[in-house]
């Protein structure tokens, strides 16, 4: 049997997740969020703490780790990666990571479809789908370039945190769809079965080196009046 736990802390809303498999499939699988816009490190520990005694495991049986690489918050996306690698590097498994955006889609069953994950106030990250297959890189756009984007693309499958945090603006647009509540959150048990579904060898001992998934620079350099000041994400 192999255990692989599942961590997200790409957006105010973090959570973990733990997957069971044996030869015959998915023993068990179970998922803890928590809202902690400013405090993922504290809660992280705490959240895993908890799911271990909920299943009765110890943080010596997992066998791998699976993280949400980003896009999103910096500052959490910081937090979960040093956190994952360094518990990664003390049991001596693997760490793999994988794209929010995947995570998102992977949630649709749509061919034309547009994950939006929520940064800051009117600003979403952004990946467009047409007939199955992604059209732009990823960026962060406004809310109301993607109103007028998707108003020339037709019907088109809204997915994400910030499908959700802007659901009224977007149904305003003809052949809008936006999802479900429940699937417009993150999913750390998505973001395992991503990873279980890349075919990789989870009984390496290799210590993969996770790079964020960043779409905008994470410190931003302006001159204002001739002083120079840094902006943070």
């Amino acid at each position: 049997m192999m255990i692989a736990l599942g961590i997200d802390t790409s957006e105010e809303l973090g959570g973990v997740a733990m997957v069971s498999l044996s030869a015959d499939g998915e023993e068990f699988c179970d998922e803890l969020l928590f809202d902690a816009p400013m405090s993922h490190g504290k809660r992280l520990t705490a959240a895993i703490e908890q799911l271990l005694a909920r299943r009765e495991v110890k943080i010596t049986d997992i066998h791998a780790v699976c993280l949400n690489r980003g896009p999103g918050s910096f500052t959490g996306l910081r937090i979960g990666i040093a956190f994952a690698q360094g518990l990664c590097q003390s049991l001596n498994i693997p760490l793999v990571g994988i794209r929010g955006i995947d995570s998102y889609r992977a949630r649709a069953d749509a061919e034309n479809l547009c994950v939006l994950v929520k940064d800051r106030r009117e600003i979403v990250y952004t990946a467009w789908f047409k007939e199955g297959s992604q059209r732009d890189e990823v960026e962060a756009m406004n809310i109301a370039e993607v109103i007028n984007r998707a108003e020339q693309e037709g019907e088109m499958i809204f997915i994400g945190s910030g499908a959700d945090l802007f659901r009224q603006r977007l149904e305003t647009i003809t052949g809008a769809i936006v999802a479900h509540k429940r699937f417009n959150r993150p999913s750390p048990v998505q973001i395992i079965r991503l990873a279980l579904a890349e075919e990789i060898d989870f009984k390496s001992n290799s210590l993969c080196i996770i790079e964020p998934f960043y779409v905008t620079k994470p410190l931003a350099e302006k001159k204002v009046k001739g002083l120079r000041i840094e902006a943070r994400g």
